[in-house]
């Protein structure tokens, strides 16, 4: 009798819940920020909101419109709708990291020194998750592509120059991409995974100067100040 491999519920719609959960994840991280956007100050003041309440309201349509494609299973959109969401993240990263840099003398004494290191490492998980949900939504014709075997590799995993029948049936998952981007963060380039695509290293490299950006120029500030 031939073994048939059933999936779940979970397991067929795993590719709109995993960055579902990263986005609320990174749209957590952004409202507990010290904010130096003043365009939420303005909103604040007309609304009576939080500025962390103000912040997750933004990524309403987000929620909204991935939980509608992840119900009604609508690869054909998600993908596309899930990097402009990225990019829109991202672009407000590189504004909260240039906002931190021009503002980074107000920040003075234990307090500030706290605050400014609380900023820099949200900033920077923030950015691993962006950045590992751009690898994963963009690698090989996104994840869709992948799962039916039909891809041109941009990244090489370890996995994929193994022999065993385990690694040949291996496909990366969220976790891997997540992880890759991590350790691209901490070492300032590749690891153990390769970027073969030229957008891909470019990503990279965009990835590793906002790593160097955060921890070099920000978080030697906020040392420096404690000292």
């Amino acid at each position: 009798m031939n073994d048939i491999k059933t999936e779940s519920w979970l397991d067929k719609r795993k590719a709109g819940w995993q960055p579902l959960l990263v986005f609320l994840i990174v749209a957590y991280l952004f409202s507990i920020t010290t904010d130096p956007i003043p365009v939420l100050g303005i909103i604040k003041k007309y609304t009576g909101l939080s500025e962390s309440i103000i912040k997750l309201l933004f990524n309403l349509p987000l929620y909204t419109g991935l939980i509608i494609f992840l119900i009604f299973n609508k690869d054909k959109f998600l993908r596309p709708f899930i990097i402009f969401y990225v990019l829109v993240e991202m672009i407000l990263l590189f504004l909260y990291i240039y906002e931190l840099v021009n503002t980074i003398d107000y920040f003075k004494g234990d307090r500030g020194a706290i605050s400014l290191m609380i900023d820099v490492l949200t900033m920077w998980f923030i950015s691993i998750l962006l950045f590992g949900l751009l690898y994963w939504i963009l690698d090989s014709g996104g994840p869709f592509v992948r799962n039916r075997g039909q891809e041109n590799r941009e990244l090489l995993f370890p996995q994929f120059t193994m022999s065993s029948k385990e690694a040949k049936e291996w496909r990366p998952d969220i976790v891997d991409y997540i992880t890759l981007a991590f350790t691209t963060a901490t070492a300032f380039g590749p690891t153990d995974t390769f970027f073969l695509s030229r957008r891909f290293k470019l990503i990279m490299i965009i990835q590793v100067c906002t790593s160097l950006t955060i921890l070099t120029v920000l978080a030697s500030r906020a040392v420096s100040i404690i000292r």
